[in-house]
């Protein structure tokens, strides 16, 4: 009998390296956990590194690719706040609040992984929100005090081979 096994491959890009974390899951239990690291010559995504993500996309049928944002132009604002809409792309955070990223910022990290093509792009303060929600469940929302109360994670981008949200 198959088993359901699925994969998640995260790659985030620093100043000169390249880190790609995956984790193979069956029957939503990790099975195993890696890191691989490449150093950044240029601005160029390298073969080697296209190659590993196609090799690994290649060994499990569903296998998810995201990277990580880390800019210091990111901002959270209310929801009913004004924003110049022509230079910035917004992502629910949840009902208060949304994030704004630039859209050249968006752009040039699609254009530097259109070789390896990603299912979700993710801010950190994504992350952040879906940390306080399960500290907030886990403490049954007793005294941690945090302004992102509410929804789960939502990417900045689906690619068209998103399992969608």
């Amino acid at each position: 009998m198959f088993k359901d096994e699925s994969q998640f491959v995260n790659i985030i890009k620093y100043e000169s390296q390249l880190n790609i974390n995956y984790k193979k899951l069956s029957d939503n239990k990790i099975i195993s956990a890696n890191q691989t690291n490449f150093t950044l010559h240029d601005n160029i995504l390298s073969k080697d590194i296209i190659a590993k993500v196609d090799n690994l996309k290649n060994d499990v049928l569903k296998t998810y690719t995201s990277s990580l944002i880390l800019s210091s132009n990111e901002k959270i604002i209310r929801s009913q706040n004004i924003y110049d809409k022509e230079e910035y792309f917004e992502s629910k955070l949840n009902n208060e609040y949304k994030i704004l990223i630039k859209k050249n910022e968006l752009f040039e990290v699609e254009h530097y992984f259109k070789k390896v093509g990603f299912d979700y792009i993710f801010s950190p303060f994504h992350i952040l929100n879906l940390h306080n929600l399960k500290v907030l469940t886990k403490k049954k929302q007793k005294t941690l005090k945090f302004p992102f109360k509410t929804d789960v994670l939502r990417p900045y981008k689906m690619c068209s081979k998103s399992p969608g949200i």
